[in-house]
């Protein structure tokens, strides 16, 4: 039987890690929610040649049984994500293979 890395690693680390967030869905109203929060994760990616650049995002790891608003992969459009006095954009998701997902953010200037 294999084990279930959701329950042995994901909930654990949340509990541990997590902090309260405030999600506004678009059109709905504000929730509670938990994740862990990284204002500076680096990003690597490969651009249409190959050619690989790497950029820094604030990231919001999840649990996806938790978040059940968000879709599999993508944006979110009109949705935020408070984080003690920041207010961000789901610029995407990003799922793992575990129950977990990893949601980009993009901060609100206002």
């Amino acid at each position: 039987m294999g084990m279930n890395f959701e329950k042995a690693t994901l909930v654990p680390g949340l509990r541990v890690f997590g902090r309260a967030v405030t999600f506004t869905p678009s059109g709905g109203s504000p929730v509670g929610r938990r994740g862990i929060f990284d204002r500076e994760h680096e990003i690597i990616k490969s651009d249409v040649d190959g050619a690989q650049y790497s950029t820094t995002s604030p990231i919001l790891s999840i649990r996806r049984s938790e978040w059940p608003e968000l879709p599999r992969t993508g944006p979110l459009p009109n949705a935020t994500i408070a984080i003690d006095d920041e207010v961000f954009r789901i610029f995407d998701c990003q799922p793992d293979s575990e129950g977990g997902s990893m949601i980009i953010l993009k901060k609100v200037v206002s």
